[in-house]
């Protein structure tokens, strides 16, 4: 009859609405990729690093013993760029001209630079202190710094410093010192600026490269670059520079960060310090993670992700926060930022031929990036 038939067709109707809403909920639900994705706690990916490294994966090797340092904890943090560290000038520039090689006609207090600061520059001494209301700080003891090539084709050497290394000594203007020793230096100077700065972030040893003379002799530079890092979590500096009509979006967009860099040019200190990123400081823990991506389910991504027919050779491991703001794309002052905690599996780390992967310590998405 007519009528079972119109219940039949409402039942169908009802069956119908019902299937559509179970997939459309299903699709919108970020839960579901998460569910293919294991999550430990920090204590037990690194209890299982080695064995992690040492099982076998079809497309994904690693080169030599790769260590990483484990982190205190790992979160997502709002952080706030310093933005009134201008109004300490006077202070901090006397613990880096002090006051008996103080010029005061070639200090600008406010030279319209950007970041915005104070600015001295001697140019009978060489003396250099330039400084930004966001931390940014660029000070040279002289120009020696000068006398040395730090063009990328005129590098003698590069060395991580960042995993077992070996020590070598380096000739320098007035005498030979280890990179160790000089690193010691170098750590000495970020420690004393990051109490100056009352910078968030702790400063690590990098890349160390040895820097030959502009006039051909014999002594050399040891120019080192210092990671930030908020409680063991490396701030990620790496970047896509190079797209190429391939290159899909990046899951999440960093704003660029940089590395701090120091040169050594004398047994006797530190000739020139920059730090661009300048400082941070924590504003709200947005929310604690008490278990992340695992170690062993980030690689397993990556095997699935990444091309089968090519092998990856992982030279590095680290966890790192990328900063995040939509808006912007810039470190000024009073900038917020999110952190955004990922694995970055290094395959090339050479500037300029950078090659690396990223894995979300929360979502497990992946994002390839590749400079050449």
């Amino acid at each position: 009859s007519m009528k079972r038939y119109i219940h039949l067709l409402s039942a169908l109707l009802i069956a119908l609405v019902f299937l559509t809403a179970c997939q459309s909920s299903q699709e919108s639900n970020p839960q579901e990729v998460q569910s293919q994705v294991q999550k430990e706690s920090i204590d037990a990916i690194w209890n299982t690093w080695d064995e992690t490294l040492k099982e076998n994966y079809n497309n994904i090797f690693f080169e030599g013993q790769i260590q990483c340092e484990k982190p205190q904890e790992v979160a997502v943090y709002q952080m706030e760029q310093a933005s009134n560290i201008d109004q300490k000038a006077e202070e901090i520039r006397k613990e880096y001209v002090p006051d008996k090689e103080f010029d005061k006609k070639y200090y600008k207090e406010d030279p319209n630079t950007v970041p915005p600061g104070p600015e001295y520059v001697n140019p009978k001494t060489g003396r250099v202190f330039i400084l930004g209301d966001n931390g940014f700080i660029n000070y040279s003891r002289s120009s020696e710094e000068t006398k040395y090539v730090d063009e990328e084709d005129k590098i003698e050497k590069t060395v991580f410093v960042n995993r077992p290394y070996k020590d070598e000594e380096i000739v320098l203007k007035d005498g030979k010192i280890t990179l160790s020793k000089a690193i010691d230096m170098a750590q000495k100077e970020e420690n004393k600026w990051k109490k100056l700065s009352g910078d968030a972030c702790d400063a690590r040893a990098k890349k160390v490269e040895i820097l030959p003379a502009a006039d051909g002799g014999d002594a050399q530079a040891v120019k080192i670059y210092f990671e930030k890092h908020y409680k063991g979590v490396g701030i990620l500096t790496d970047q896509r520079t190079t797209e190429t009509s391939q290159d899909k979006p990046l899951s999440v967009e960093y704003v660029p960060c940089f590395d701090d860099a120091l040169i050594v040019t004398s047994v006797q200190g530190v000739e020139n310090f920059v730090s661009n990123m300048g400082a941070v400081h924590q504003k709200t823990v947005v929310r604690k993670l008490n278990q992340i991506v695992s170690l062993k389910s980030a690689i397993q991504i990556m095997e699935k992700e990444l091309a089968s027919y090519h092998d990856f050779k992982i030279r590095n491991i680290e966890l790192c926060y990328r900063y995040v703001n939509k808006n912007i794309k810039r470190n000024d002052a009073g900038t917020l930022y999110t952190t955004s905690p990922c694995w970055v599996f290094y395959i090339n780390e050479e500037p300029y031929k950078e090659e690396f992967v990223l894995v979300d310590c929360e979502t497990g998405k992946l994002d390839y990036i590749k400079n050449y």
